[in-house]
């Protein structure tokens, strides 16, 4: 989760004020939207009518232009010196992959982890290839994860990455669950079916520019997550089963 910096002077902003109060707001949600999906303060075109509810959202998009909040993109807009307040993805992934890591590290040095892999060792008749049972989850997952197609250039399907899906992925599942009990063995099963997904490795060469987030949504049968992300494919997105055998 990202947090939206807005400082308490905000409201007075001669900006702000003559924006507009439904222009302002507009602003307010655009902000929210980059930090959620991680876009720089990019907004695309076809995302200004969900980011407000007004009849003529557009014209309010041009006002914000005037005063000086926005700028023209080719495809969009992009709000102003929004890096100077606000994370970059860059920034933000990194603090992701930082707390995973020292969850992963914490798991491996707890006392019942290190019981676990001393007494269910596995043994040397089992396949190598297969993770044992008593593996830290992150182990598990990474032995699974591996693409088998040789990645096209530019496009990152590193570890990182396809975990981080798998963490967004398990965040909605437990989100729209009911009654869950173990809600951490709940999450461990979801994010070991995302990175068990056959099409995982697909989506992400597919959308190169979209955040894991996105990903994991449309995953979870979200069937718009995806449709403000630069698509690779030359032909119309074909309907797509999602991990509950959804379409």
């Amino acid at each position: 989760m990202t947090w939206v910096r807005i400082d308490d002077g905000f409201p007075g902003h001669p900006k702000v004020l003559k924006a507009g109060g439904d222009a302002a707001w507009l602003h307010v949600c655009a902000l929210a939207y980059c930090n959620h999906y991680l876009t720089d303060g990019f907004i695309p075109t076809a995302m200004l009518s969900r980011l407000s509810d007004r009849k003529r959202p557009t014209a309010l998009a041009a006002r914000l232009v005037e005063v000086g909040l926005w700028e023209e993109a080719q495809t969009g807009w992009q709000i102003h010196d929004f890096l100077e307040y606000q994370s970059s993805k860059a920034s933000v992934e990194a603090e992701r992959l930082k707390a995973r890591e020292r969850m992963a590290n914490a798991r491996a040095s707890s006392p019942n982890v290190r019981a676990n892999n001393t007494t269910n060792k596995p043994r040397s008749s089992d396949s190598p290839s297969q993770p044992s049972p008593a593996q830290p989850i992150d182990e598990q997952v990474r032995d699974i994860s591996t693409p088998v197609d040789t990645p096209s250039a530019g496009r990152d399907w590193s570890f990182s990455r396809m975990s981080a899906v798998a963490d967004n992925y398990a965040r909605i599942a437990l989100q729209q669950a009911n009654g869950i009990n173990n809600r951490d063995a709940y999450q461990r099963t979801a994010r070991k079916t995302a990175l068990e997904h056959p099409d995982i490795g697909r989506y992400l060469e597919r959308w190169p520019t979209a955040p894991p987030d996105a990903i994991a949504a449309w995953l979870h049968g979200d069937k718009h997550s995806m449709s403000y992300y630069h698509d690779t494919a030359d032909d119309e997105l074909a309907p797509v089963t999602d991990i509950r055998g959804e379409t």
